[in-house]
Parts: structure tokens; C-alpha cells; sequence
């Protein structure tokens, strides 16, 4: 082989070895933040692929907030502390961790979850409340700590080795339905 080519099959490892360390440090942790103080709020975040990290905070008046994500091992939380709220964060795959807290007012909670070993926690203090919780896939695990008022806990898991808690400590209109399956 010539120099010439020598060169060429050089410069072609090195840019194949730049692309795929690009493509390594690119598959790592994704992270997304979003926060806001007041007035009418809304909040997205939309990921996907692995090792994702969603992190949402709204203060106060109309609020709302949606995280996506997919792949595994990712994470989103929501903290809210006031007003008309809702919060919707749905993750897709495996040893995925949702968490949600919610200080008062109308309140509305929907966490699901797919695949297997995922976690979702919701600890609402108070206000008119509606908690939603679910899971498909094996060893999920899903806790609900409420404090009061309106109160509706609907929780769904599906396959083996799923686990629920809930605390429930000030009682107002509670409704708890809590379905598992276990094939």
C-alpha cells in the first residue's frame, strides 16, 4: 500500500473512531429542566431513548405539566405546589422512576408506567385530589401518600411481583381502588 492510501485508511479510523465516540457520549444521560413561578403555567418535556432525566416545578395559578419518556432507566419528577394543577408523566420500558408531589388545590395525578421493574411515587397533601397510578410488566412498585380533602385513588398494576403502599392520613371523601394482577 502507498502512503496515499496509508493516510486515507488513517484519517478514515480516526474520523470512524471521533463518530462513534460521538455517538457514545450522545447515548448518555439526557436531562430536562423545567421551572415557573405563576399566572396560567404549562409545562412539556418529551425524551426518548435511555438514561433520560426530567425534572418539572410550577409554583402557583393554572399549572398543568406532561413528561414522555422512553427507553429504561429513566427519571421524572414533578413538583407543584399550587393552584388549579394536573400533572400527566408516562415513561416506556424498563427501571424506570416516577415522582410527583403536589402541595393543594384541584389536584389531578396521572402516572403510568410500561414494562417491567418501574417505580412511581405520588405524595399529594391536599385539595381536591385525583391520583391515578398504571403499571404493566413485572415488579413494579407504586406509592401514594395523601394527606386530605377530596381524595380518589385508582391504581392498576399488571404481572408478577408488584407492589403497592398507600398512606392516607387526614380521611375526606376517599375512594380507593386498587387492582392487581399477578399472571
Amino acid at each position: 500500500m502507498n502512503h496515499k492510501a496509508h493516510i486515507s485508511v488513517l484519517v478514515g479510523v480516526v474520523v470512524l473512531v471521533l463518530c462513534l465516540s460521538g455517538l457514545t457520549l450522545a447515548e448518555g444521560i439526557t436531562e430536562a429542566y423545567i421551572y415557573q413561578q405563576g399566572d396560567s403555567n404549562n409545562a412539556e418535556i418529551t425524551q426518548e431513548g435511555p438514561n433520560n432525566r426530567a425534572y418539572q416545578s410550577q409554583v402557583g395559578n393554572s399549572n398543568d405539566a406532561y413528561i414522555y419518556q422512553a427507553g429504561q432507566s429513566n427519571e421524572a419528577h414533578a413538583e407543584i405546589l399550587g393552584n388549579h394543577n394536573w400533572t400527566l408523566q408516562t415513561q416506556v420500558g424498563d427501571e424506570n422512576t416516577l415522582s410527583m408531589k403536589i402541595e393543594g388545590n384541584n389536584n389531578l395525578c396521572t402516572q403510568s408506567q410500561f414494562g417491567s421493574e418501574n417505580l412511581a411515587h405520588a405524595l399529594v397533601t391536599g385539595s381536591r385530589n385525583v391520583i391515578t397510578q398504571t403499571q404493566a410488566g413485572d415488579g413494579h412498585n407504586s406509592q401514594v401518600t395523601i394527606t386530605g380533602n377530596g381524595n380518589i385513588v385508582t391504581h392498576i398494576q399488571m404481572g408478577r411481583g408488584t407492589k403497592f403502599e398507600i398512606a392516607h392520613d387526614h380521611i375526606n371523601k376517599a375512594v380507593i381502588t386498587a387492582f392487581q394482577v399477578g399472571f
